[in-house]
């Protein structure tokens, strides 16, 4: 039998947030040839903004015909606080949700979807996560909620949340690989052409685009081309070579500009490679610390360790037996790598 997913479109809610998911299940029909996927998109009150020909109101009567047919349930949401709906129709809606959560086997919420699900009492007691924007609101509002804001997504029993925008692709990816495995996971995220498959503990916000905000144009294109020359000799002297300054001028220059200096700049986003390249099975200690762009496990073990208070052995395996639930591992410093 098909698994029936039902992504609930809310007032505002972006395309990605709707379409993104979408095509990741149509991608998988297509991959194995057969409907492993059955997906309909329903709006939750009127979608002129959103999605071009979706005009019909959509009221808590015809919300419960899904209801037994839907094994997934997931409400695509956008940038927006509060959530765009008159109270006696959210009421109505949230309502909806509490039954529907007990019948199907898995609910999510995509940005302020995530908003939703806390008003409807669904994430009491639970880790959710939401755009970086308004997590700090989502916390203060829902003190029963705990508001992980440096996830892209996270998994608390059967309730899914996700920030949005490309991380609701992520979080579909997830769902592929539970119900069908990684190998179709990765499939689609080839053929859509993903630069990365993330796991749910990576930051919203990467290291290089934080960096981006303030740097100048030439140190911008460095920040780009550091990213993927990890493995690279990335000394200050190599690197002032690249800028065509000489190595005292462009120290103070990268850290007047981005804030920090070069060498801690190279680390936190070696760190952040380490912590993806971890979550392939796959790959020793030795391959992840050289695609890290460390000379050796030693030279990778000790910044590690240092960061996160554990080796990298320890928090794979801590990792994997979290999967997408917990929080990342404390750092013994407080020490983020610039992650929000």
């Amino acid at each position: 039998m098909p698994i029936n997913v039902t992504l609930l479109a809310l007032p505002s809610a972006s395309l990605m947030n709707i379409f993104g998911p979408a095509e990741v299940f149509d991608q998988v029909n297509d991959h194995l040839g057969k409907t492993v996927y059955q997906v309909q998109i329903l709006p939750a009150g009127l979608q002129r903004r959103a999605c071009e020909g979706m005009e019909t109101e959509l009221d808590v009567a015809d919300l419960s015909q899904c209801t037994h047919s839907t094994d997934t349930l997931l409400l695509a949401g956008g940038l927006e606080w509060p959530v765009p709906l008159p109270r006696k129709q959210m009421s109505g809606l949230a309502g909806w949700i509490r039954l529907c959560s007990t019948r199907i086997r898995r609910i999510g919420g995509l940005s302020s979807g995530g908003l939703v699900l806390a008003e409807a009492g669904i994430l009491n007691g639970k880790r959710a996560t939401t755009h970086w924007s308004y997590a700090e609101r989502m916390a203060k509002s829902f003190s029963q909620i705990r508001v992980l804001s440096d996830r892209i997504f996270v998994r608390d029993g059967v309730c899914y949340t996700a920030a949005g925008g490309t991380s609701a692709i992520d979080l579909a990816l997830s769902l592929v690989e539970e119900d069908i495995g990684e190998e179709a996971a990765i499939n689609v995220a080839k053929h859509m052409v993903l630069f990365l498959r993330r796991s749910g503990a990576q930051p919203q916000l990467s290291t290089t685009l934080l960096a981006q905000t303030s740097a100048a144009r030439s140190i911008s294109n460095l920040l780009f081309w550091i990213a993927d020359n990890l493995d690279h000799d990335l000394s200050v002297s190599e690197l002032a070579k690249r800028v065509a300054m000489s190595p005292r001028n462009f120290v103070r220059h990268f850290t007047r500009t981005v804030g920090k200096t070069p060498g801690r700049h190279v680390t936190e986003l070696r760190l952040e490679a380490a912590c993806q390249h971890l979550a392939s099975p796959s790959l020793s200690l030795f391959e992840v610390a050289k695609a890290s762009g460390f000379g050796s496990v030693e030279a990778f073990r000790r910044p590690f360790t240092k960061t996160f208070g554990i080796p990298p052995g320890k928090y794979r395996i801590q990792s994997k037996e979290r999967g997408c639930t917990g929080a990342p591992p404390a750092t013994s410093n407080g020490y983020r790598l610039g992650w929000t």
